[in-house]
């Protein structure tokens, strides 16, 4: 089976990363989620605040990182995957 990787960290969107994570499982591959550390990771949810000019932060759902960056061996993906293009309104 074909392996994935996603980096991300605490404060990477929920929506971004989750999607990710099981669309690739949906296609049949393996993923593995890397951070700076191999830790829980806090992810977050970007809001919109009436009259704001920007988004809020608001806390999300966590996911464990199955590995710290430094534990990472490129050679065992077929793609990685760096969530983080914002988005404006």
């Amino acid at each position: 089976m074909e392996r994935v990787l996603i980096l991300t960290a605490d404060s990477g969107e929920e929506l971004e990363v989750y999607y990710m994570l099981y669309r690739f499982r949906e296609a049949g591959y393996a993923v593995d989620v890397a951070a700076p550390q191999r830790k829980r990771l806090q992810l977050v949810v970007h809001d919109f605040e009436p009259g704001a000019d920007t988004y809020v932060e608001r806390p999300g759902r966590g996911l464990d990182a199955d590995l710290a960056f430094s534990e990472v061996e490129p050679e065992r993906y077929a793609a990685v995957l760096i969530p983080g293009a914002g988005r404006r309104r």
